[in-house]
C-alpha cells in the first residue's frame, strides 16, 4: 500500500496528475480510511465535487484537521465547477498517520455484507433517499419515450438497491431477535429475587430497536410499491402508451357508470322519502299530530342514513376519475416514435446509491468510490 501510494506521489511530483489521480483512486478504494492517501487524492482531483468528496473523507478519519476544515468552507462558499483542475495546488493536508479507524461517516461500507450496525444502517438512508427523491423529480419532467426508458430503468435500479437494503434490515433484525431471546433465557435462569429486583431495560432497548426495523421495512416497501405504480403509467414507447390508454379508459368507463348508478339511488331515496313524509303531512290534532311528527322525523333520520354512505361512495368515485384524467393526460401527453424509446440496457451506476456513473471510479452524487 504505501510503495503504491508512494508511486503516486512520484507521479504527482513529476506533473503527471492524471497518471497520480488513477493510483490514488486506487489506494482508497483499497485503504479507504488513508488520511494520507485522501490527502493526496484531493491534490490530483479534477474538479469541486471530488477535492469537497475528499475533503469530506479526511475530516471523517480526522474531524481535528483544521486545514481540511478550512479548505471545504472555501470550496462551499463559491460555485462548484465540474472540470477545472486546480491552478495551482496547494500542499499536501497535513495528516496524523496514527489515526487508522473512521468513527462516522456519509459514505456507507463498500459491501452490505458488512454491515452489521443500526449506525451503519441509518448512514445509508439518507443518500439512498435523495436519489428517491432525485427520482421523483425526474419523472414530472419526462417528455419523450426515451426519456421514460431510461427513468424506467433507473428506477428498476433504486428498487434493486432497495430491495438489498431491506434484505440488509432483516438480517440487523434476526440478529436483534436473537440477542431478544438471549435476555429472556438470561432472566429466565435468574433466581426469583434477581427477577424481581432487575429491570428490563436492555429488553425494552431491543424491542425498541425492532419496531424501528419494522417502520423502516414498511417505509422501504411503500416506496417500492410507489415506484412500481408509477412504471405501469408511464409509456417506454407508443404500443405501451395505446395499452395503458386503453386500460384507463375502461376503468373510466366502469367508474362513470358507477357513478349514474349511485346518482339514480340517490334521486329514488330522497323521493321515496318526500312520498313517505307526504303521507304525514296535514292538519293532525292532538295525539295524532305529535305521532305525525314523529313519524317524519324518524323518515328524514331513514332518509340520512341511506344517503351518507352513497355520498360517500359518490364523491371517492369523483376523485378516482379526477385523478385518472390527470394519470391519462400524462400518459398521452409522451412523444417519440418506437426508436426513440430504444436505448442501451447496460448502465454503469453507483452500487451504493443507484445514479448513472460518467466518471471514472467516484460517484459524485453521493461521493462512494465504486
Amino acid at each position: 500500500m504505501d510503495d503504491l501510494l508512494q508511486q503516486g506521489i512520484t507521479a504527482y511530483k513529476a506533473g503527471k496528475r492524471d497518471e497520480a489521480r488513477k493510483i490514488f483512486i486506487t489506494v482508497v478504494k483499497q485503504n479507504p480510511d488513508s488520511e494520507l492517501a485522501w490527502g493526496w487524492m484531493y491534490q490530483a482531483s479534477n474538479n469541486d465535487q471530488e477535492r469537497i468528496h475528499c475533503l469530506k473523507q479526511i475530516l471523517r478519519i480526522n474531524p481535528k484537521s483544521v486545514k481540511a476544515d478550512q479548505l471545504l468552507n472555501q470550496l462551499l462558499a463559491q460555485p462548484i465547477t465540474t472540470n477545472a483542475p486546480l491552478s495551482s495546488a496547494p500542499s499536501p493536508i497535513p495528516v496524523s498517520p496514527s489515526l487508522n479507524q473512521a468513527n462516522s461517516s456519509d459514505v456507507a461500507p463498500k459491501k452490505s455484507g458488512n454491515i452489521k450496525t443500526w449506525e451503519d444502517l441509518d448512514k445509508r438512508t439518507p443518500i439512498l433517499q435523495k436519489s428517491i427523491n432525485e427520482l421523483f423529480q425526474k419523472h414530472t419532467a419526462l417528455q419523450s419515450f426515451r426519456d421514460a426508458r431510461e427513468w424506467d430503468n433507473d428506477s428498476y435500479a433504486i428498487i434493486d438497491l432497495l430491495q438489498n437494503f431491506k434484505n440488509d434490515w432483516n438480517v440487523y433484525r434476526k440478529e436483534q431477535e436473537n440477542i431478544l431471546e438471549q435476555l429472556y433465557q438470561e432472566r429466565k435462569n435468574r433466581s426469583f429475587i434477581n427477577k424481581v429486583l432487575s429491570t428490563r431495560s436492555d429488553e425494552n432497548e431491543v424491542k425498541k430497536s425492532i419496531k424501528q426495523v419494522d417502520v423502516e421495512i414498511a417505509s422501504i416497501d411503500g416506496i417500492i410499491e410507489k415506484l412500481n405504480v408509477m412504471m405501469d403509467k408511464t409509456p417506454a414507447n407508443k404500443s405501451e402508451q395505446k395499452e395503458i390508454a386503453d386500460v384507463m379508459k375502461e376503468v373510466k368507463k366502469e367508474l362513470t357508470l358507477q357513478k349514474r348508478e349511485i346518482n339514480e339511488n340517490l334521486r329514488q331515496t330522497r323521493a321515496n322519502a318526500r312520498q313517505k313524509t307526504a303521507n304525514w303531512t296535514g292538519p293532525n290534532p292532538g295525539m295524532l299530530g305529535s305521532i305525525a311528527r314523529y313519524q317524519r322525523t324518524s323518515i328524514r333520520m331513514e332518509k340520512e342514513r341511506a344517503l351518507v354512505p352513497m355520498e360517500n361512495m359518490k364523491t371517492f368515485i369523483e376523485t378516482n376519475l379526477i385523478s385518472l384524467e390527470k394519470d391519462l393526460n400524462w400518459v398521452m401527453h409522451f412523444k417519440g416514435n418506437e426508436q426513440e424509446g430504444i436505448i442501451s440496457e447496460y448502465v454503469r451506476r453507483c452500487k451504493y446509491c443507484g445514479r448513472r456513473v460518467n466518471t471514472d471510479d467516484l460517484c459524485l452524487g453521493c461521493g462512494a468510490v465504486i
